[in-house]
């Protein structure tokens, strides 16, 4: 009986369906279509307003966000500016006090140096003749006025970058970086001017003694000590100034200065 039915030509059974049927059935695909096309389109619109609303909350939200950081930047510049106008005051009085210790500190002991060196040379001359022994004095001598140029023009570079670093700070920058590099670098100038008055005593100490030889091998010793420790300096004063760049404001170029020769003649 299915065999049968499958054999009937498909123009046949459509004749067989009555106008009327087709009209029912054209109206239900045609309704179904246009609620599917409407419920289509509102999904579409539902989804772009929803996707709209997020752009929009997002949108707040990073300006809401945008607005505290100016404000928190903006306080904090000012508290960082009030705070620094007190650090600069006291960074001035404390530099000017240490400047004032160290540098008569210094000036006496390198007024005795030269008071003693007529003593010194008294001494040479007994091991070494008169004319080596004014040789022997009168380089150690320049060496250490070399040395002690040198300190002295990493000391007054430092109160300039000091200088650079207070005007910039008074504008609201961050040097606080800068000012503890500085610091550390100061005390590195202090360490190289120290260790420069160290060679000075070790000096008159192997002028004194009978193995002069021996005596002068630790001065070269300490001399080679003092010319690092001005080269640590040096480059410490560097690092400040490459901070203080970083901070918004140049100082004056790099530390001037040669390092001096760190062999003593004997």
């Amino acid at each position: 009986m299915k065999k049968l039915f499958y054999q009937i030509p498909i123009g046949l059974l459509l004749t067989a369906v009555p106008a009327s049927g087709f009209a029912a059935f054209h109206q239900v695909f045609q309704r179904e279509r246009e609620e599917n096309k409407q419920k289509i389109e509102t999904e579409r619109s539902e989804f772009k307003q929803e996707l709209q609303d997020r752009r929009n909350a997002l949108k707040e939200d990073v300006k809401g966000k945008a607005e505290q950081l100016k404000q928190g930047v903006k306080e904090g510049r000012q508290a960082l500016k009030g705070a620094s106008q007190e650090e600069i005051e006291a960074a001035k009085q404390g530099f000017m006090e240490r400047k004032s210790a160290l540098g008569e500190e210094i000036k006496k002991k390198r007024e005795e140096f030269k008071a003693d060196a007529t003593a010194r040379r008294e001494e040479l001359k007994k091991k070494f003749g008169e004319k080596r022994a004014e040789r022997i004095e009168q380089f150690f001598k320049q060496m250490v006025g070399k040395f002690e140029a040198a300190i002295d023009r990493l000391d007054g570079f430092a109160a300039r970058i000091e200088e650079r670093m207070n005007t910039i700070a008074s504008s609201g920058k961050d040097v606080v970086q800068a000012r503890s590099e500085l610091e550390a670098a100061r005390a590195k100038i202090k360490a190289a001017a120290s260790e420069l008055e160290n060679a000075k005593a070790k000096y008159t100490e192997a002028v004194k003694n009978p193995d002069v030889k021996a005596a002068f091998a630790e001065v070269r010793t300490i001399v080679q000590g003092v010319s690092q420790k001005v080269k640590e300096a040096h480059a410490a004063l560097v690092t400040t100034v490459t901070s203080l760049k970083g901070a918004g404001g140049g100082a004056g170029g790099a530390p001037p200065g040669k390092i001096p020769a760190d062999q003593p003649a004997q």
